[in-house]
């Protein structure tokens, strides 16, 4: 079973636990987290709460143009 996790966020700081509670998640199968960026003006807010993450395979970040 895959499993994906969609987090949309401003770069509030609640997005780390939010991640950390994603990533410890046991699945049997492949689990994914996307952090979907709300506009190009919360990318650098985001950016420095995932900074510790950025090297996880599993975490993808994607951001929105508007």
């Amino acid at each position: 079973m895959s499993v994906t996790v969609i987090i949309p966020t401003t770069g509030s700081p609640e997005l780390r636990k939010a991640v950390e509670s994603v990533l410890q998640q046991n699945y049997q199968g492949s689990l994914t987290c996307y952090v979907v960026v709300d506009g190009s003006e919360n990318w650098e807010k985001t950016y420095n709460v995932l900074e510790p993450y950025l090297d996880i395979d599993r975490l993808q970040i994607a951001q929105l143009p508007i």
